[in-house]
């Protein structure tokens, strides 16, 4: 089911992480067996600009920001391929 696996290389910074594509519908019925509820699915540039300053705390913590408080351009196109789930246990 998540069987696609490629690695991710951002020069500079990430090196041969290993991403799984995930098809949404598969991963709903995999989560419903555990009583979880898809509450959020979300292309990551739409939830940042909705939520950056809920969250700023922890894109601090994680150091998504460049010294002059940015995300480079390189790592906000790389960001657009990702998509920001969030489930709720019923």
């Amino acid at each position: 089911m998540f069987g696609f696996k490629y690695l991710f290389h951002l020069e500079d910074a990430i090196y041969d992480l290993h991403e799984y594509v995930t098809h949404i519908p598969d991963l709903q019925r995999l989560a419903k067996e555990y009583n979880l509820e898809l509450e959020l699915c979300q292309p990551f540039h739409e939830f940042f600009t909705e939520h950056r300053h809920r969250f700023e705390d922890l894109f601090n913590k994680i150091h998504v920001f460049n010294s002059e408080g940015k995300i480079s351009a390189d790592e906000w196109e790389a960001a657009g391929l990702y998509v920001v789930f969030a489930f709720r246990k019923t």
